[in-house]
């Protein structure tokens, strides 16, 4: 039970950010998180590796949102819940304005992309899962997973090429940038 409780811990941060996203409202997010926990704690039939504990955690929280959208149909508001930036992990640089706008422009576009492609970016790009690890979440094969990641990310540029989205300075594009001149 300590293992597991570790386990929990340590991917509260990435299961609340992977919520968000699928759900795109904070209070929902927060409470399919507490769900999880809820069943992960109450079943003696969980995962005895560490590998597949983090991939069974994440299916458990999926499986709560298929629910709660099934009991909630009709009363779904498809509207994204914005004002929740606290859900967002700070970032440092030089100019925290165009940091918050950018983040807020990615979380926009995120939330207009069709759920498929919002659950595989989640999993992948926000909670760092390897492709093997969403594959076993999601229950398809890896070569879906990423194929599908390639279709969502290919979307997401679609949806943030037009708004005002730009490259922050780095030491990556700066190093780009010299060799290019």
């Amino acid at each position: 039970m300590a293992i597991c409780r570790r386990e929990i811990e340590r991917a509260l941060t990435p299961l609340l950010k992977y919520a968000h996203a699928l759900c795109r409202n904070g209070d929902l997010a927060r409470e399919l998180v507490q769900d999880t926990v809820v069943k992960a704690l109450s079943t003696d039939n969980r995962p005895d590796n560490a590998e597949a504990f983090r991939p069974w955690l994440f299916a458990i929280l999926r499986n709560a949102h298929i629910d709660h959208l099934r009991r909630h149909r009709r009363h779904a508001d498809q509207h994204q819940d914005v004002d929740d930036i606290d859900a967002l992990p700070a970032a440092p640089g030089p100019n925290v304005q165009d940091t918050v706008i950018n983040r807020l422009s990615v979380q926009a576009a995120l939330m207009r992309l069709p759920e498929p492609h919002r659950d595989i970016l989640a999993l992948v790009d926000l909670a760092g899962f390897s492709y093997v690890e969403a594959s076993m979440t999601l229950g398809i094969p890896k070569g879906t997973v990423m194929s599908r990641l390639s279709r969502a990310r290919r979307a997401m540029l679609i949806e943030i090429s037009g708004g005002n989205v730009h490259s922050l300075e780095t030491a990556r594009n700066s190093k780009r940038a010299a060799a290019a001149k």
